[in-house]
């Protein structure tokens, strides 16, 4: 298996954090511009153990306040936008969002608005990249239709997940 060393950068409130990595050189290319489920699920089983090593990092470099409502930051999410289509300078930009807690109604108004933001951007027609909430399973995974901030990978995890997805959801609904 071939290796590239592909750029990182996350976009912190307080800056940029840029790591190289060596990744596997099959991401690369004209298919990670309309990747199938399979590149999907290789570039995320790729990413996530990145992302994980430098998240304290990305804690560390975000704003101290929640981006939607004035609790201090608890967590961050972290979104890819990959760009490794690109053959001169590929690269996979990380959207840093610091959040007061996870699953709650800032997760979902940020993950919404990172939706849209990636739209925008032309990043493809999904957005973001979402595992399975409860499992974390990419293959199958689709949005919840109403919120479209998680996804689940079949009935069971969104009927185990329910109770608590139930209050954020309608409450991202109502914005």
């Amino acid at each position: 298996m071939s290796r590239r060393s592909v750029r990182f950068e996350f976009q912190c409130d307080n800056g940029r954090l840029k790591y190289n990595h060596d990744i596997d050189s099959r991401l690369l290319g004209p298919l990670s511009a309309n990747p199938n489920q399979h590149y999907q699920t290789q570039f995320l089983n790729t990413i996530h153990p990145i992302i994980a090593e430098h998240y304290s990092a990305c804690l560390d470099a975000s704003g101290p306040i929640c981006n939607s409502c004035d609790k201090r930051t608890k967590v961050v999410l972290t979104s890819p936008m990959s760009w490794l289509h690109r053959s001169e300078d590929p690269f996979v930009n990380i959207l840093v969002t610091p959040v007061c807690e996870s699953g709650g109604r800032c997760e979902m108004q940020a993950r919404t608005e990172i939706q849209k933001l990636m739209e925008d951007v032309g990043t493809g027609d999904q957005g973001e990249l979402l595992a399975c909430k409860v499992c974390g399973k990419v293959e199958g995974a689709q949005r919840c239709s109403r919120c479209r901030a998680v996804s689940y990978c079949g009935k069971g995890c969104q009927k185990a997940d329910w109770k608590v997805h139930k209050p954020a959801c309608r409450a991202a609904d109502s914005t």
